[in-house]
């Protein structure tokens, strides 16, 4: 067991929860909440977790031994310590650690495709925004905003996507093409995701790993998908994730189907079969037995990430992509109807306050100028509306098509 204790954090008012890795040297934790979506801040020796509600957790003598403790929660959480350490940034920022003096870091692939704000957190600390054409490093943080994707394509031809308000860690990737030798390492914290591996995969079972909260992925030379899920988000088995909750599933591709790994609580289910998908729950539990996917629920998963993905016009087949794509049309167009049934009603609220104004209006001109704007407002808020249903109509019936 891990010692917890609280006191008054000395910057502000702030109630902070203190801990101190255990004898086994892992840090454990009560809540998933206090490792996923928190922001990672170096404080000296310590390691400080601020959490999305402002909660902070201050973890003493994180950064004093040479490996840093990993980080785990009561519910099976586990995020390993030097990818803790990667996302809280050097002691030194500005400067690379690895690197020594007048060396330069190899970029280890490029951005491909880009959607909205994209960052990346390089080892170094510095924070960029990302656009398409732009390289990527060992050791970057990647996060998508609510409106963003990203695909890149790495040195051995490997490509991979994340989906809005993702975030991921590229841990490692070597390639030597002579040696026909290599090793690609990404830690996913949360989103969907989608990968077609390249040649690193090719070298061994193990030389390509995904690694998430839950569980390792094995990448035996595929393509796949997967999503880590946030806390509230539906898992495909219909239960409501609590966080850091993993389903990886095998794509079909133009020139067969691969193999991939899923290790979670010392057990493996291996995916052999195209739209295979297995869940992990917690890095102490089993995961689930191998279950079916059909193109209609990989694109409401993950369909997103797989057109993100820049490997995947090669590798998969047109007629998968184009089933995608038209689902991915129908979640949109839903998602339209919800914002203008939201401007819908926020209109109707703001007509209401306008006739009762018009009510009591002192004079009819005053009376009949509160009433048309009223009118205007609720008309145009039903244009809208219906605009969006009939985008939605027309987008079902075409998916229903694909």
């Amino acid at each position: 067991m891990v010692a917890l204790t609280q006191t008054l954090f000395r910057m502000g008012e702030t109630q902070t929860l203190v801990v101190e890795p255990a004898l086994d040297g892992t840090v454990e934790l009560p809540e998933a909440s206090m490792l996923l979506g928190a922001d990672y801040v170096r404080f000296g020796p310590d390691l400080l977790l601020i959490t999305a509600d402002g909660g902070r957790v201050l973890v003493k003598g994180f950064f004093e031994t040479e490996t840093p403790p990993d980080l785990t929660t009561e519910g099976g959480i586990l995020i390993k310590g030097p990818t803790a350490a990667l996302m809280a940034g050097p002691a030194a920022p500005g400067q690379y650690a690895q690197a020594g003096p007048g060396t330069v870091a190899e970029p280890i692939g490029t951005v491909d495709t880009l959607e909205g704000t994209v960052t990346a957190t390089r080892i170094d600390g510095t924070q960029v925004q990302l656009a398409k054409g732009d390289a990527v490093f060992q050791g970057d943080v990647i996060e998508t905003a609510d409106d963003g994707a990203i695909g890149i394509t790495f040195a051995d031809e490997t490509s991979f996507s994340l989906d809005s308000g993702g975030e991921m860690v590229l841990d490692e990737m070597i390639y030597d093409p002579g040696a026909e030798s290599g090793n690609a390492a990404i830690s996913v914290l949360q989103g969907a995701f989608s990968f077609v591996s390249g040649q690193v995969a090719k070298t061994g079972p193990d030389a390509m790993t995904i690694t998430t909260p839950v569980a390792t992925i094995g990448i035996r030379g595929t393509a796949g998908s997967g999503a880590v899920y946030k806390p509230g988000d539906s898992m495909p088995d219909g239960r409501q994730a609590n966080g850091g909750e993993t389903t990886t599933a095998l794509l079909r591709e133009l020139t067969g189907t691969g193999e991939l790994s899923f290790q979670s609580g010392g057990a493996i289910q291996v995916l052999n079969q195209a739209h295979q998908a297995v869940s992990g729950f917690s890095q102490d539990e089993a995961p689930s037995n191998v279950f079916a996917m059909s193109a209609r629920d990989l694109a409401q998963a993950f369909g997103d990430a797989i057109e993100a993905n820049p490997g995947a016009a090669k590798a998969l087949p047109p007629s998968f992509r184009q089933a995608v794509n038209k689902v991915v049309q129908e979640v949109r167009a839903a998602e339209r109807v919800e914002k203008a049934q939201e401007k819908a009603d926020e209109a109707k609220a703001k007509a209401d306050e306008l006739k009762a104004q018009a009510e009591a209006a002192e004079t009819p001109e005053q009376k009949a100028a509160l009433e048309q704007q009223a009118a205007e407002l609720e008309a145009q808020a039903t244009q809208e509306l219906t605009q969006a249903e009939q985008t939605l109509q027309q987008a079902a019936l075409e998916a229903q098509v694909a």
